[in-house]
């Protein structure tokens, strides 16, 4: 009969704010890059795309990252 693994012994997944980050961010490019390519065929999903494609940059980018930002710049 197998043991079962001990809970404590298996190291969790690291899914902290840069891993997070990091997979908003490839979601949102990969929906703009369709985007555009649906746009040369059909402009409804191009339009459905680019608000899913908005929606994971703002995720990626949290909105005091974005004020942190504009600071630096000014």
């Amino acid at each position: 009969m197998r043991s079962r693994p001990n809970p404590a012994r298996v190291p969790p997944a690291d899914w902290s704010q840069a891993p997070l980050a990091r997979t908003w961010q490839t979601l949102s490019t990969l929906c703009w890059a369709l985007a555009v390519a649906a746009a040369m065929l059909h402009p409804l999903p191009a339009v459905a795309l680019s608000i899913v494609a908005t929606w994971a940059h703002f995720k990626a980018t949290p909105p005091h990252a974005l004020r942190a930002r504009t600071s630096r710049a000014g």
